[in-house]
């Protein structure tokens, strides 16, 4: 009977645990992002035998954007896979064709001539932004491509 009785307890204790837990859960965000849904970044080269590569964005909302796109890019380069420099910065100020209005979503692309020897990857802060005015950042790195 001490047996039944105390199994009994814990199946109580284990119910209101949870209970409690989904009941606080109700406020609780499903999504890790309110703006986007999902996003890439990337380079790759047409032909193996050239330097030179397309860099890369896709962006999805959540929702018809104001605004979504990319509102800095950086191209960088290594020698070694770890220290990293910046060769040259896309900012959507001087070159407003990354970022799109009034869509749910936006992609870009652009060619770099690289050098030999060397590591290239993209740095990209992601945009977006709707009606209410408000907005959400994403900092993404993409995949390394070596030349």
């Amino acid at each position: 009977m001490k047996c039944f009785a105390r199994r009994i307890s814990i199946l109580m204790v284990a119910v209101l645990i949870l209970t409690s837990t989904a009941l606080g859960a109700e406020n609780i965000e499903p999504r890790g992002s309110y703006y986007f849904i999902c996003s890439s970044v990337y380079l790759y080269r047409e032909n193996a035998s050239d330097r030179t590569f397309a860099a890369c964005f896709d962006v999805t909302g959540t929702h018809t954007m104001d605004k979504i796109g990319a509102q800095l890019l950086k191209i960088q380069r290594s020698s070694d896979g770890e220290n990293w420099t910046t060769m040259k910065t896309y900012r959507m100020e001087d070159y407003p064709e990354m970022i799109c209005e009034n869509t749910i979503q936006h992609d870009y692309y652009f060619y770099y001539t690289g050098t030999a020897g060397y590591s290239y990857r993209i740095y990209v802060e992601l945009y977006a932004e709707d009606s209410s005015g408000t907005g959400e950042w994403y900092k993404y790195s993409s995949n390394t491509l070596h030349m």
